[in-house]
Order: C-alpha cells, then sequence, then structure tokens
C-alpha cells in the first residue's frame, strides 16, 4: 500500500504568438527553483517578448 503525495512547480513560457507558438515547460521540486526559472527568464535576450498571464 502506498499514499503519495508530489508537489512539482511548473513554469510555463509561450515562445511566439498564440496560433504558431510553442509552450515550454519546466518542473521542479521546489518553489525557489522555479521562481529562479522565472528569473532567468526575465533577464535573458527575449525577456522583453514576456508578459505576466492571469490565470483565469
Amino acid at each position: 500500500m502506498w499514499l503519495v503525495r508530489e508537489t512539482r512547480w511548473t513554469v510555463m513560457a509561450r515562445a511566439g504568438d498564440t496560433e504558431s507558438g510553442e509552450v515550454l515547460r519546466w518542473e521542479f521540486d521546489s518553489e525557489p527553483e522555479a521562481l529562479q526559472m522565472i528569473d532567468r527568464l526575465l533577464r535573458a535576450d527575449a525577456a522583453g517578448q514576456w508578459r505576466e498571464h492571469d490565470r483565469e
């Protein structure tokens, strides 16, 4: 018998527009690791292309 709880943090970003863009995903074991990836993405050369997306 197993009782398992897995908590993973997923960072998702879309490269390109909504019609032809690709959704990129990264999974992390901790929130700090996920936040570090977000920071890296925002500092990258393409950072000006990222926009905040509110969850609906």
